[in-house]
């Protein structure tokens, strides 16, 4: 037990913390200080801290490798947000993890136990590999070349977290890898990397067998959101599996190309909720769409309360006047964020009867929807002068 209270100590240190190193290059200071990196933990503290994850209950040790890295600086150091009586041991080794890895030993450790057996163990190593960067290239593209699928599933993690597109020949040539696995998560890091030189590797996987080397390839293919690529990525939106048609739907929004709209708008018919209020998401985002789907529009009567209120946050941002009558239908759904979603889309409206529809929602119970339906009808009043 007590090495489980221990490992929750430091991890919660470490996870509160490791944003801060992403952020500032290690800096012990806010966003934006100047202060020389402090170092990193030495071998002996990164054995330690892994050897308590590995013992660690499952469920505790992935909940650590998820928050690892994703937290914003939190002026630890002057205990903000922490109980006035936690106990101040473990500060010191606390902050040391949440720092770049530059020791030699300890960047050598994180490379062995990029095949420890745990998978979160391995997860928490790539991502202390990958936040090290670079002391701990020679190490992460050493593991790249391994011959064990899932060293180098984990190396392509710290790649991906790295963001580096000088390594990015070394993460497609990983992509004739036979280990599906392995595949994926180099899709995965040349999405991350963003660089549209990849997209000719990158659209052999999307018809892989595998499953998620398709979904990974079809991630990857819209964070770099190049629109030659809605052609190969709209007739996927006819894949057998939901899941598949969901990432698909996904990166059509990313790249968000005025062709895709057709397509988009008849996923507004799916069966699957998920698909319904993702393709309301993504048309939204289609900066150029000046003309409302009247399948957006009439999702604004769909059972799902999510998908409504992305119908009608999509509307506001086309503006299209067609929409009005079924915008002013919905003042009065019972959900308090699709009645924000609903005037906010009314007011964007050049419509002669915008006026009469925010008076009426200058009734609403809630008194932002009130607020912002009195500042919308002073805005156009000022505009009508």
């Amino acid at each position: 037990m007590k090495r489980v209270l221990v490992l929750i100590g430091l991890a919660i240190g470490v996870a509160g913390g490791a944003g801060a190193m992403v952020m500032n290059g290690g800096a012990s200071g806010p966003a934006g200080s100047r202060a020389a990196p402090e170092p990193g933990p030495d071998s002996i503290q990164v054995a330690a801290f892994l050897d308590l994850l590995a013992a660690a209950d499952p469920g505790l040790c992935q909940d650590v490798a998820d928050a690892f890295g994703n937290f914003w600086w939190s002026r630890r150091e002057l205990g903000i947000g922490d109980l006035s009586d936690r106990p101040a041991a473990g500060t010191a080794r606390r902050d040391s993890l949440r720092r770049a890895v530059t020791d030699r030993s300890a960047l050598a450790l994180l490379g062995a136990r990029l095949d420890a057996p745990n998978p979160c163990v391995r997860r928490v190593t790539a991502k202390m590999l990958g936040h090290s960067w670079p002391a701990s290239r020679a190490v992460v593209l050493a593991a790249v070349e391994s011959r064990t699928g899932r060293v180098k599933e984990a190396a392509l993690l710290s790649l991906g977290i790295v963001e580096d597109s000088t390594t990015r020949d070394r993460i497609e040539r990983t992509l004739s890898d036979g280990d599906p696995a392995v595949v994926a998560m180099a899709a995965w890091a040349l999405g991350e990397i963003e660089d549209a030189r990849s997209l000719p590797a990158l659209r052999p996987l999307l018809t892989a067998s595998q499953r998620k080397v398709r979904a990974s390839a079809i991630w990857a293919i819209g964070q770099i959101e190049d629109p030659k690529t809605t052609s190969w990525l709209v007739p996927l939106l006819a894949d057998a599996d939901p899941a598949i048609r969901l990432v698909v739907v996904e990166a059509l929004g990313e790249i968000e190309d005025l062709r895709a709209a057709p397509d988009l708008a008849r996923i507004l018919r799916d069966p699957d909720v998920g698909l319904r209020r993702a393709a309301a998401e993504a048309l939204g985002g289609l900066d150029e769409l000046q003309t409302a789907p009247p399948q957006l529009i009439a999702a604004l009567g769909d059972a799902d309360l999510e998908v409504r209120r992305a119908a009608a946050e999509a509307l506001a941002s086309i503006g299209d006047p067609a929409a009005l009558g079924a915008l002013a239908e919905r003042i009065a759904d019972p959900d308090l964020e699709t009645r924000r979603a609903v005037v906010q889309a009314i007011a964007e409206l050049d419509h002669p009867d915008v006026s009469r529809y925010l008076v009426r929602a200058l009734k609403d119970a809630d008194p932002e929807i009130r607020q912002a339906a009195a500042e919308a009808l002073g805005e156009k009043k000022r505009h009508d002068r």
